[in-house]
């Protein structure tokens, strides 16, 4: 996970893999069956571990608001701890042809958190205010994680974060509060 996170998918080789896990090339592949296989492993992991966005912390948020708050401090504090981008948003932006599928896989996963950010709003939004602003959140987690893997301190990203929840206090929910 280490390597991918810190290389991207294209920046890390077999050796570069086997020499980091202590295996030979026949046991990782007899383990994981493909370079792509590990990698979906090693993303799986840091979703579950390293990303630290479990939209489910923020269920008792009373407000849009405070729940982007808790979203985006979360996000920021955990892009600038470890100054490396969010392997999911930013593993593998370009690629070269032949990994298509597996740059495919990490848009679907990216669209599938888009989508529970929305799902989360409506709690609060219409369907189109929820998707709207959902797609607009992931825009900003994406922006803070490529800002802090070029060197950008929490510091330098709260200003960041202040300013997206500024648009978000300008979404009126229409639904309870």
């Amino acid at each position: 996970m280490d390597l991918f996170w810190a290389r991207g998918y294209e920046g890390v080789s077999i050796a570069d893999l086997t020499a980091a896990i202590g295996v030979a090339p026949p046991s990782l592949y007899h383990a994981f069956g493909s370079k792509a296989g590990l990698f979906a492993e090693a993303v799986a992991l840091y979703q579950r571990s390293e990303a630290g966005l479990d939209l489910e912390r923020l269920a008792s948020a009373a407000t849009p608001g405070e729940w982007a708050r808790g979203l985006l401090e979360t996000a920021a504090e955990n892009v600038t701890k470890h100054g490396r981008a969010c392997l999911i948003s930013n593993g593998m932006i370009v690629s070269h042809p032949d990994n298509r599928e597996v740059a495919q896989a990490l848009a679907d996963r990216r669209a599938a958190f888009r989508r529970a950010i929305e799902t989360s709003l409506l709690r609060w939004l219409s369907p189109a205010d929820a998707q709207e602003l959902a797609r607009y959140l992931v825009t900003i987690l994406q922006g803070l994680s490529m800002q802090a893997r070029d060197g950008a301190t929490m510091e330098e990203l709260r200003p960041i974060v202040e300013l997206a929840l500024s648009t978000v206090a300008q979404k009126e929910p229409v639904v309870g509060t």
